[in-house]
This record gives structure tokens, sequence and C-alpha cells, in this order.
């Protein structure tokens, strides 16, 4: 179904479209999934060649909101004015939070695409090859492959 310029798209049309595009991108990840298998196999990457490039952007860069603590500031030394008591001792800390890539193991694709970070433009800066700083509007871009046949 094909949407004109003139027409005005309805709800079901837009989740149309959102649902295609969700399988587009589930359809390119099984598909380089797919040329990593057959082409690889078990086979390990022992090279890769990292770079990062400038993206400049005309935009205005977002900036960010200034972080607020949330827990009031105590004084240093009110931990020493507690009595001991064994209780205390065996006290043990909570359990860390799971990382990003470690909740991404186990989410489905779609949760996973969008506990992705937000990419906002801002201004970036890089040592070029002759040692000297670039700065610009935009986005920066890291790219890391694996030196191998991979087509």
């Amino acid at each position: 179904m094909q949407v004109l310029a003139l027409e005005v798209a309805t709800l079901p049309t837009l989740q149309l479209c959102a649902n295609r595009l969700i399988h587009i991108r589930a359809l390119r990840c099984l598909t380089a999934a797919h040329l990593i298998r057959t082409h690889l196999g078990e086979e390990t990457i022992w090279h890769s060649s990292t770079d990062a490039t400038a993206i400049e952007a005309r935009e205005k860069p977002h900036i960010e909101a200034p972080h607020s603590s949330t827990q009031p500031r105590r004084h240093p030394h009110a931990e020493q004015t507690q009595t001991w008591s064994p209780a205390l001792r065996r006290r043990e800390p909570p359990p860390p939070d799971l990382t990003r890539l470690e909740r991404h193991l186990t989410g489905s694709l779609q949760d996973n695409l969008t506990d992705m970070p937000q990419v906002h433009c801002a201004h970036g800066c890089k040592k070029n090859a002759k040692g000297h700083t670039d700065h610009w509007i935009g986005y920066k871009l890291h790219l890391s492959t694996g030196d191998g046949d991979v087509p």
C-alpha cells in the first residue's frame, strides 16, 4: 500500500509502516549473522582495525541539562559517629545492576532497539594524523572492522 504525498496517513497506515521497518531491521540483522556464520564459521578474528570519523551537521548542538543529585550530601564523618554493632558488619552490598550488553543477551529485538542510547548533535573533536585537534559540530562515527575475509 503506497501513500500519496497529498493523502493524510492514518494510524493503521503508520503502524503498518513501523512494522515493516522493524521487520526490515530484523532481516538485516539475520542476513549479517548468516554471512558471518557462512564465511567465518567458528573462526576467531584476531586483528581488528578501529577508526573514528567526523560527520558534520548543520544543526544546533544538543545541550544536556546539568545532572542534579538525588541524594542529599552527607557529612564525611557521619558514618564514624554511629555505634558499631555486628549487624552493621554483616550487611552485604546490593548486587550490581546488569550492564547494557548483559541486558541485550536476554532481551527481545524491540526492547534492545529501544534501550539503545539516543544520538544527538554535539560539539566534537578528534586528533588528526598530524597531531592537530579538529573541532566540528555534528556527530562522530566509530568503526571497528575485523581484518579478514568477510565480504
